[in-house]
C-alpha cells in the first residue's frame, strides 16, 4: 500500500500526465512476441527469481505530479541490469536527467523508456545524487 492506495481512478489518471502522440517503434507491439525463443521456456534461465529479495532493486519512487513514468521505468530497469550484471546494489540514476535532456520524449508529458535508454547509450547517465529528480 502506498500514498495512492485510496485514490479514485480519476485522481490517478490526473497525475500521471502521459499525453503520447504516438509510439515509433511499431515493432515492439505485443503480438511481435516469440514465445518459441523464450529462454525461460526453453529451460535456459531459472523460472523465477526474486530481484527485491536479491538485493538487485532500489526501494520505490514517486514521480509527483510529472508524467515521467517512462523515464522512472527506464532508470529503474537500468539500475537492475546493471547491479544483477556486476553483481551489486542498484545505483539510482536520474530520471530528471531523462525528463530534462530526452529531446526524443515530452518531458513531464510522457515519453518512452526505449527513447531514454537511446539518450544513455550516447550520453551516458548521471546518478540521482548528481542530478536529482525535481518533477
Amino acid at each position: 500500500m502506498n500514498f495512492t492506495g485510496d485514490w479514485s481512478d480519476e485522481e490517478w489518471y490526473d497525475i500521471q500526465g502521459l499525453k503520447p502522440k504516438y509510439h515509433d517503434d511499431e515493432a515492439r507491439s505485443a503480438g511481435d512476441y516469440d514465445s518459441t525463443t523464450d529462454p525461460v521456456r526453453l529451460g535456459g534461465v531459472a523460472e523465477s527469481v526474486n530481484w527485491v529479495t536479491a538485493g538487485k532493486m532500489g526501494p520505490v519512487k514517486s514521480q509527483g505530479g510529472c508524467g515521467s513514468c517512462w523515464a522512472f521505468a527506464a532508470t529503474t530497469a537500468q539500475e537492475a541490469a546493471q547491479a544483477i550484471k556486476d553483481d551489486t546494489s542498484p545505483v539510482r540514476l536520474s530520471e530528471q536527467e531523462g525528463v530534462d535532456c530526452c529531446t526524443r520524449s515530452g518531458g513531464c508529458n510522457g515519453g518512452w523508456m526505449d527513447h531514454y535508454w537511446s539518450f544513455s547509450m550516447e550520453a551516458g547517465s548521471q546518478t540521482n545524487e548528481d542530478y536529482p529528480y525535481q518533477g
